[in-house]
Order: C-alpha cells, then sequence, then structure tokens
C-alpha cells in the first residue's frame, strides 16, 4: 500500500492522466484491497487524508463508552462486540443487547435455529434453511464473522 507522498504522487499521476480512472481504479491502484478483493475505500481515505496533513485528530473514548465495551466483552466475548462495531459505529454500542441473537457457523444454521424456536417441525418435512436464510432473513439481520445482530 502506497503511503503519505507516493500515495499523493501516484493518485495526482492517475488524475492526469488522459485515462479517465474511478476512485475504485484509483485505490485498487495504490493497494487498497480488502481480502475479498473489493477495494478499502476506508484506508484509502484516511491515509490520503493523513498524508495531506486533514486528517482530525483521534479522540479517545469517553470513559461511558470504554466501561459499556468493556462491561459487554465480559458478558458476550470480545469477538461479538468487535463483529458488532465492524457492522455498526460506537455510538450504538447500547444497542448491541437488543441486536445480538447469536454465533452460528453460516445462515442455514441461524435459519434453522430461529424457526425450530417458533415451530415444531416434523423430522420428515426437508426445508431448505439456506434458502431461508437468503430469502428471508437477511433482509432483517446482519452476519459478521459468525455473529448474528437483528439491524435496527
Amino acid at each position: 500500500m502506497l503511503k503519505g507522498t507516493e500515495l499523493l504522487a501516484k493518485i495526482s499521476e492517475m488524475q492526469k492522466s488522459e485515462v479517465n480512472y474511478d476512485k475504485t481504479a484509483i485505490a485498487l491502484a495504490c493497494g487498497y484491497v480488502k481480502e475479498t478483493g473489493k477495494p478499502d475505500f476506508v484506508g484509502f481515505y484516511t491515509e490520503m487524508l493523513d498524508a495531506k496533513g486533514e486528517l482530525p485528530s483521534q479522540q479517545e473514548p469517553d470513559e461511558e463508552y470504554s466501561e459499556l465495551r468493556e462491561e459487554l466483552n465480559n458478558q458476550y466475548g470480545e469477538d461479538a462486540v468487535d463483529a458488532f462495531l465492524e457492522l455498526y459505529d460506537e455510538e450504538y454500542l447500547d444497542r448491541f443487547e437488543d441486536s445480538y441473537v447469536g454465533e452460528y457457523r453460516n445462515g442455514a444454521e441461524f435459519a434453522e435455529e430461529m424457526c425450530g424456536d417458533m415451530v415444531d417441525v416434523p423430522s420428515y418435512i426437508i426445508i431448505d434453511w439456506e434458502s431461508t436464510w437468503e430469502c428471508g432473513l437477511r433482509y432483517d439481520y446482519t452476519e459478521e464473522n459468525g455473529f448474528f445482530f437483528a439491524n435496527f
């Protein structure tokens, strides 16, 4: 990943080129790529602002936030809280307990567990739990690293 003046130079070079590069192409050319192959725009723009000296100073989390996070880490585990914070800003941390559903291997397992709690399905009925997740539940719930949260 390019940083500092090298990053700014590459951005300037690509913007001045006869080829009309979009932001995605520029971010990728500068090495800002997630493991999924998609552009890492947050990292790209953060580094660009830092290189320009325009990055706002990072504030320490306030005491109330720190206490709540520590309490949730102790009760639900640090991985679950980190997954929540990947999806939502820390200002929503007070909604964690209302949103957190649990940890599951995949959407199908989540769908089976959730629907199984609602209805006693006879064992001879075959249900496509993956389709249940994809077509019905994934719009109301979000998964992050195996942790599932109700959308708010």
